[in-house]
């Protein structure tokens, strides 16, 4: 017997975060169905994420970008950055739904950096994108942000180290990570950190089976807020 695969509804999707209080309006949806596009025609050529994701872009990577976007939804005028952006998740989904947020995509792989411009200048979105690794992309950047996003690219350690240099003193990394983060986290407590485990609750899990083990990690310095 052949099963047929299901066919996520977009529109149904939305629907669903507007029960949640989240308004996606028709400019909105037309850009992240349009980024999706981009994404599936490119992937033809490129490989900008796994071959079984591309049928699934809206649960397994649009979803959770949404999920972060709502997390720092509050720091709408911030300076932020995307670290190892990829084909844009976390920081283009971020960028589509606060528009007001400066942001930069930082991502060391050149067929990523050419595809992630292509996709802001297709989208009209206003982001700076730095191809570079992030351990060297400060000088890139003319001024400390405020915040960084990135998916769990690397141990929690690592994600700070890059990060640190980059931020604000006051400024904030916001890991998306999954497993157990309890070793990772271990690690940390001699860096004087101030750390915050953000969970999804039961409604993010229902819209995106990514999110089921995954939590938002918040890093921030305890310089200066003593």
């Amino acid at each position: 017997m052949f099963h047929v695969k299901p066919v996520f509804d977009n529109n149904k999707f939305f629907c669903q975060l507007l029960d949640h209080g989240i308004n996606v309006t028709a400019e909105q949806s037309a850009k992240i169905d349009h980024y999706c596009e981009l994404i599936k025609i490119w992937s033809k050529r490129k490989n900008l994420v796994s071959r079984p994701d591309l049928d699934r872009l809206m649960e397994r990577h649009v979803a959770p970008s949404i999920y972060v976007s709502q997390i720092i939804k509050n720091d709408s005028g911030a300076r932020m950055a995307d670290i190892g952006s990829g084909a844009g998740f976390l920081g283009i989904i971020i960028k589509i739904f606060i528009p007001q947020i400066s942001i930069c995509l930082i991502d060391s792989s050149r067929k990523k950096y050419l595809f992630l411009v292509e996709a802001c200048e297709a989208l009209n979105i206003d982001c700076n994108v730095i191809h570079e690794r992030v351990e060297k992309a400060s000088r890139f950047i003319s001024q400390p942000l405020d915040l960084i996003v990135c998916r769990g690219v690397a141990p929690l350690h690592l994600l700070w180290s890059w990060s640190k240099p980059l931020l604000k003193k006051t400024g904030t990394l916001y890991a998306l990570k999954g497993g157990n983060i309890d070793q990772e986290i271990e690690k940390l407590e001699k860096l004087d950190l101030s750390i915050s485990i953000i969970k999804p609750d039961g409604y993010w899990s229902s819209l995106s089976d990514v999110l089921n083990d995954k939590c938002v990690i918040s890093l921030r310095s305890n310089y200066g807020r003593k």
